[in-house]
């Protein structure tokens, strides 16, 4: 039987294995598309976070430090204004960070134009294919 166009069986079966070949290579070039976008911006995120962190830590460092001079000032000998401040930091430090790890969710990459793309194509098989 012809194709209404009168093109050969072989040649409809040919130019839908190109076409499906060019759908499968722009949905996975999409995907890399994605991914590469969403580790830039993780990459970003990353990098400015670990600067702050060391920020931070070095101003309590100076903090810890003027709150152990605070303490000798007020009568406290050396060791124990060092020790009192180490404690109250173990605490602080030991409960935000038991808050913060119940807090913490995986970060997903989850594609969500490629997932779209993908959901598209396949619904519009299905509906052809009817």
């Amino acid at each position: 039987m012809m194709p209404a166009d009168g093109r050969a069986f072989r040649h409809v079966v040919t130019d839908l294995a190109s076409d499906l070949r060019t759908l499968i290579r722009d949905t996975a070039s999409l995907a890399r598309l994605e991914a590469g976008e969403a580790s830039s911006t993780l990459r970003n995120s990353l990098g400015g976070l670990v600067a702050g962190v060391v920020m931070a830590l070095g101003g309590l460092l100076v903090l810890l430090s003027a709150l152990v001079l605070v303490l000798i000032a007020v009568g406290l000998p050396p060791w124990a204004a060092a020790s009192l401040a180490a404690l109250v930091l173990i605490g602080g430090g030991g409960l935000l960070a038991w808050v913060s790890a119940a807090q913490l969710t995986p970060a997903l990459v989850s594609l969500p134009r490629t997932r779209r793309s993908v959901r598209d194509t396949l619904a519009w098989i299905r509906g052809g294919a009817r």
